[in-house]
């Protein structure tokens, strides 16, 4: 084997050998956070609500982020995250309740309400 085939050989190691990390985009908030509210049963009436906090596993309420790793939906500078299981019934109903987060709205008289919320909507720039 001759010099320069050594030489590729090895340069083709190093580049195998290095390890490929992805890039890991973030979606970032750009405008008030809201909150699908949807209330109806066969027949749907939605409105949305701007978010104010969310309530922790220990019971304290906590300013909404505004930067995720993830969104369920990101077109024309919005992001949609999903917040509800639907399509499964009794399932569905039984891991909202389970596992959704609780959302809250700030009145003016500066106290919070709880709403069921569906999806949270944002407008939102991607960054890498």
């Amino acid at each position: 084997m001759n010099y320069w085939q050594r030489s590729i050989l090895a340069g083709a190691a190093v580049v195998v050998a290095l390890p490929i990390a992805p890039v890991a985009a973030e979606f970032v908030a750009t405008g008030p956070i809201k909150g699908q509210v949807c209330r109806g049963f066969v027949i749907e009436a939605c409105k949305f609500h701007v978010l104010h906090a969310v309530k922790g596993d220990s019971g304290q309420l906590f300013t909404i982020r505004d930067r995720y790793e993830r969104v369920s939906e990101h077109r024309d500078g919005c992001c949609w995250i999903r917040t509800k299981s639907k399509g499964a019934g009794l399932i569905s109903w039984g891991a909202n309740i389970a596992s959704q987060p609780e959302f809250y709205e700030r009145t003016a008289e500066g106290a919070y309400n709880k709403l069921d919320i569906e999806y949270v909507v944002f407008p939102c720039q991607e960054r890498n």
